[in-house]
Parts: structure tokens; C-alpha cells; sequence
């Protein structure tokens, strides 16, 4: 799996005839995707809901939370993307739905701003999901499940910097899935899956990516990373990113100017050590 901000990995190596995919909406080359048909199992939508709407810790929990499990309970309805959109950005369809279940407290009428803020988010998210293609103007259907077991391929999650905010979430979702699905992998014979991903920070936070970095050796799926400083880790994970830039058993350093970078650099690469052989002569018989 390679993620492809710049589009440097795809014209190289992309090939069809292998059985390559392109996880990109915008491009008429990505497979039919479907939210639902990754729900195997009904806690699986809460995974999935937690891809999309990460936490973030300078956000009041609320206006993350209630977004996630509301769409998580939706998700558990099995809709066609087409129903999902309809029930995500119509306030009547979406009261429909969550009547009489405890999520109808995220969005009770008369709660004024709490209401609003919960019906943004789940709006902006939908404004997301509108980009994946129609069944019929598609040549295959794609799922994580179904793709985490054949492997057949490769996958690039490609985008170009202008659309690249838009793509955001969904890009996030496919990789944070495809982690969770190959971490969960118990069966030795399956074929080791490499993740490539280049620009690291322009990516929203993986919830599941701590997890493959720092457990990487059960499932012996490498993860290569690449990002322009350590800071921009820490911003997206916090003190988690510490764990995980100890985990990579090679590091590439490349030069930097920032001062604090280049600390750490150094420290991870450690002190010289030098050994001087001392002799001395004794020429008494």
C-alpha cells in the first residue's frame, strides 16, 4: 500500500496488469466503495466512525464523539452510499433515524449550538463521501475485507495538492482500515503487505497506526514513514509519537536546519566513541 501525495510512486510503478488499484474518487481508474460493506461485524462501525472523525485534543470531546457514533449507528443500518449521503445531510431524514435510541440526545431539537455542531460535522463528512463514484460508472467493486485476504496488488492512495484537503478523510479511512484489517492477521501463511507512507504529517491522525508501528513484529507487516520533522508527529499524535519513531529498525536522516531536529537527530543516532590504543614499550631485558 503506498500513499502517493505528489504522485511520485504511481507513474512508476503502477501497473494494472498486476492487479493495482487506485484509491482516488477523483480518478476513473478507483474501484466502487462502499462504507457499509466494511461492517463485518456491528463494533467494526465504531472503528471505522473513529477513522473519520479522530480525536483532536484541542475540540470539546462532544463535537467528536456524538458525530461518531452517530455515524457508526448508521453505518450499522447496512445503507447504499447514496442512503448514507440522504440520512447524513437532511435534518429530517437523520432525526428519523435516531429516534428513540440514546444518539438522539446528541441531536435533541431544542438544544440549540450542541445540535449545530454535531449536524456540521456529520455534514462535512458527507460532503467527503459525495465524491466516491457510482456502482455503474465503475468497473469493480473494492473492500478492505475482501482485499486484506487475496492481496492481490498493489494499492496507491493517490492525491494532488489541490484536492488533497478534500481527499483527506476518505484517504485516512481506506488506510486506517487496511491497517486494522492486516494487523489482525493471525494466519503465518499469509503474504507479508508493506505500508509506504510518504508525507506522514499531510495525513489526518490513523487511530490504528500507533498500533502497527508498535506491534508491527505480530503481524510482519513493515511499515515504511517518511515526514520532514519530528515535530509534525508530535502535533498529529501527541506523546504517542515518541513510542512510535522508536519502532522503525531503520532510519533514514536526511540534512535539516531546525535546530531542535537536528538535536534529535543526533541523539538518535548517539555519541562517537573512540578507542585510542595505548602501547607502551618496555625495553628493560
Amino acid at each position: 500500500m503506498v500513499y502517493d501525495p505528489a504522485l511520485e510512486y504511481t507513474p512508476q510503478f503502477y501497473q494494472p496488469e498486476r492487479g493495482d488499484l487506485i484509491l482516488n474518487p477523483l480518478d476513473v481508474r478507483c474501484p466502487y466503495w462502499s462504507p457499509s460493506d466494511e461492517v463485518v461485524h456491528e463494533a467494526e462501525a465504531l472503528t471505522l466512525a473513529t477513522s473519520l472523525f479522530p480525536d483532536k485534543p484541542r475540540d470539546n470531546a462532544f463535537f467528536v464523539d456524538g458525530p461518531r457514533k452517530i455515524f457508526a449507528y448508521l453505518l450499522s443500518l447496512k445503507p447504499t452510499p447514496d442512503e448514507l449521503l440522504r440520512w447524513m445531510s437532511h435534518e429530517g431524514e437523520l432525526d428519523r433515524r435516531v429516534k428513540g435510541t440514546e444518539l438522539e440526545t446528541f441531536i435533541y431539537r431544542n438544544a440549540g449550538p450542541q445540535r449545530g455542531g454535531v449536524l456540521a460535522a456529520l455534514n462535512m463528512v458527507a460532503d467527503n463521501l459525495k465524491m466516491l463514484p457510482k456502482e455503474n460508472d465503475t468497473r469493480q467493486r473494492w473492500t478492505t475485507v475482501e482485499w486484506s485476504h487475496q492481496q492481490n496488488g498493489w494499492l496507491f492512495l493517490t492525491s494532488i495538492p489541490r484536492f488533497r484537503e478534500r481527499l483527506l478523510p476518505l484517504t485516512s479511512l481506506w488506510l486506517d482500515t487496511l491497517v486494522l484489517r492486516l494487523m489482525n492477521q493471525c494466519d503465518p501463511t499469509t503474504r507479508r503487505a508493506w505500508f509506504v507512507l510518504d508525507e506522514l504529517a499531510s495525513l489526518q491522525r490513523l487511530p490504528q497506526l500507533h498500533t502497527a508501528l508498535t506491534e508491527n513484529r505480530k503481524s510482519n507487516n513493515p511499515v515504511v514513514i517518511g515526514f520532514q520533522g519530528r515535530s509534525q508527529l508530535e502535533v498529529r499524535y501527541g506523546h504517542e509519537a515518541e513510542a512510535m519513531l522508536s519502532q522503525p529498525a531503520t532510519k533514514v536522516f536526511l540534512h535539516t536546519s531546525e535546530p531542535r531536529a537536528a538535536k534529535w537527530i543526533s541523539d538518535t543516532i548517539g555519541e562517537v566513541e573512540i578507542e585510542r590504543l595505548r602501547e607502551t614499550v618496555n625495553n628493560e631485558r
